[in-house]
This record gives C-alpha cells, structure tokens and sequence, in this order.
C-alpha cells in the first residue's frame, strides 16, 4: 500500500509562480526587518541562536549555484493535522500525518539538483466522531522506511517535471533569482490548487520575503530570510465564485548560507480554511492525490522544518 502510495509522490500543492519578473520591492525598512524576527511567530520558527544580526549595504542574490557538484543533508520533518465537518454537521474527522526523512539536496553539477528522502518513516492517525464526540473509528498506521526521489530541481527553484511539486519548494526554499538588500524585503505571486469539479484551479495570493540581516553562526556567514504567506480566493470568478471560501496564512524563518548558495535551515508553519462545494486541496508530497468530495469545512496546519546536518 505505502509503496504504491510513495510512487504517486504528488506534492503539498500546485505551484503558479508565473511570472518572476513580477517581483518588486515592499517598503520595510532596517528598522522593521531587524525587529520583525522577534515577533510572532517568527521567533518560535527560528533557531535559539545567540549570535546578533548585521545590517550592512552588501546586496544578497538569492539564488541556486547548481554548476558543481555538492551533497548537503539535512533532517526533515513534516507535519499536518487537519479537521474536516461535513455540512450537516453530522460527523468530523481529524486526520494528523508526521513525516521523518532525511533529505539530501544533491547538485549534479548540470544545472539541477535531486532532491531525495531516505529513511522516511509516515505514521498517520485518524479519528471520526459523531455529533456527541464520541469517537466512533480511530486508527493509526506507520508506513515501513522507504525513500523517495523528486530529479530534476532546477537552479531556478522550478521542478519541471510536475507542477504539483513546485509550491512548497518554492515555500521550502524561497529561491527569488533576484538581488534583495538587508533590512528589504520583495514580493512573489504564488497560487494553491484545489479539485473543483475535477478541474484544477488556483487561488492566487503572495509570499513576502524579508531579509533580517546577516548573522555568524559556528564560523559561516548567513543571510536570514523571514517569509509572510497569503493567499485567499479573491481572483476566483465565474463557475467557481460561490464554490467556496478559502484562506491561506503562513510564515517561515531561513538561514541562506552565502558563499555555499544553500540554505542551512528552514522552517514554515501555514494554516488554511476552506468552505468548500466539491473541492479539495493537495497539502502533502507524500499522499495520492484527493478526490472531488461533497460539501464541508476543512481547516489544517501544517508544519516542514529541515535543518542541515553535514
């Protein structure tokens, strides 16, 4: 079943980063971006460090360096707890899904990198219970440990090969291909896909990238790079326009180690809310693919953390 399962490899959600050259610059100033990462969340998403930020005129380019070769490994993790109420309210179901891998960022040297997930272990637990909230099924299974392998990751942060894939690398490693000054930040359009009416459409929205200033951890200079994610159904219209309600709100903490051109750290937290007729969203790489479902309500959180280890 897992096996099965793992082959399909579809990931957390469609990707409609379209237009690159439609990154511009926010007004945040040094002032702000210095202060921001000891807000909430950003400081529960964040490394304990100690070491202080610098704000200094050295523009960062943001971007892969995939011309030689390079293993970097880091430990993943994933996490997603959803809740779904159907319409009459007759039954709710939780669903949390962790995932243990670790994960290679392998550059080829050719312009692109594999990205594979080895020894990955899912454990998902499932709870229904009816209007009383008496729980009425539970189960629990935790797949055997097996890897995963997604090539072809180009330098451009775009996995060509499967557009469901690009979303939460973009969201993983929020590569801009675009030079981005301490105490600045810049904006991307992104969109999530949900299954409406077996169609694929997008809620639009933006994933706003801040870079804090540059820090001296053991000896290596980073770039620390805090996001803001936010998408709604705002563009949505036609057939679609009274389908559902959908919110998208998130953020995540990077640590982008500068003379390597990878990224040290990672961690982002999202949270969606969909009302929905018939439609679906896609949150993990490592489930198949949902199916057109009846009215309901459906809120998740998910977590993806990774920390390199070599």
């Amino acid at each position: 079943m897992y096996n099965k399962l793992f082959r399909k490899i579809f990931f957390v959600m469609l990707l409609a980063i379209l237009c690159i050259p439609a990154i511009y610059s926010a007004g945040t100033n040094e002032v702000e971006a210095r202060e921001l990462q000891f807000t909430d969340p950003y400081k529960h998403l964040d490394l304990p460090y100690t070491a202080g930020l610098r704000l200094q005129a050295t523009s960062l380019d943001l971007a892969f360096d995939f011309t030689d070769q390079k293993k970097t490994q880091y430990q993943y993790q994933e996490t997603i707890h959803s809740i779904e109420i159907d319409t009459a309210g007759m039954a709710k179901k939780a669903v949390s899904q962790e995932v243990e891998a670790e994960m290679e960022f392998i550059q080829t040297g050719l312009g692109f990198a594999d990205i594979v997930y080895r020894n990955m272990i899912s454990t998902m637990s499932k709870t229904i219970t009816d209007t009383a909230g008496k729980a009425v099924l539970t189960s629990e299974t935790v797949s055997d440990p097996t890897s995963v392998t997604h090539a072809g990751y180009n330098h451009k942060g775009i996995y060509p090969y499967d557009t469901t894939l690009e979303f939460t690398y973009n969201l993983q490693f929020p590569i801009t291909n675009a030079e981005i000054k301490a105490g600045t930040s810049i904006s991307t359009p992104i969109s999530m896909p949900v299954i409406a009416l077996n169609k694929e459409i997008a809620a639009e929205g933006e994933m706003l990238l801040t870079h804090a200033g540059f820090v001296e951890i053991k000896g290596i200079q980073y770039a620390k790079i805090l996001s803001e994610i936010s998408i709604d159904n705002s563009a949505l219209s036609g057939e679609f326009s009274n389908e559902f309600a959908l919110t998208v709100s998130g953020y995540g903490v990077y640590y982008f180690n500068i003379a390597e051109k990878t990224f040290y750290y990672g961690h982002i937290q999202f949270e969606t809310n969909l009302e929905t007729a018939a439609l679906m969203p896609i949150f993990t790489k490592f489930n198949e693919r949902g199916q057109k479902v009846d009215k309901r309500t459906l809120s998740s959180r998910v977590s993806i953390r990774y920390e390199q280890l070599n």
